[in-house]
């Protein structure tokens, strides 16, 4: 849905809502502890009426508020969307080490292998037995 659209289905919407009478509702309040409302009757519930007290002012700026705040809403998702398209990188993070991590790791152990390599069989370092003799 293209932005005209939505601002167009917005203010039908308006029109439509504030030349309806707001007339009162019959609801039901169910469950053992009556914290659930239906419209429709329930075993153990109990009918309530509920009507909009506000104004009709009240209403149409509680609607001009949300108008505002969706536009908003819609501005601020768009401006995300582009700051991730134009970022460096997918977005996405990884977890681990970096491919320059993982190459320095692979040049250490290929340096330590070399040089276990050339150590000649008989020559070994005197180890500590931790004895303490």
């Amino acid at each position: 849905m293209t932005a005209a659209q939505a601002v167009a289905l917005a203010v039908a919407l308006a029109v439509l809502l504030a030349a309806a009478p707001a007339a009162a509702q019959q609801v039901w309040r169910c469950g053992p502890d009556g914290r659930l409302f239906s419209d429709r009757p329930c075993a153990d519930g109990r009918a309530i009426t509920s009507a909009d007290r506000r104004t009709t002012e009240e209403v149409e700026a509680a609607r001009e508020v949300a108008y505002r705040e969706q536009k908003l809403a819609d501005t601020l998702a768009s401006e995300r969307a582009e700051r991730a398209r134009v970022a460096p990188g997918s977005g996405l993070i990884a977890i681990g080490p970096t491919e320059e991590e993982l190459q320095a790791e692979r040049r250490k152990r290929e340096i330590k292998l070399q040089r276990a390599s050339k150590r000649q069989p008989g020559r070994h370092r005197a180890r500590s037995s931790g004895a303490g003799i």
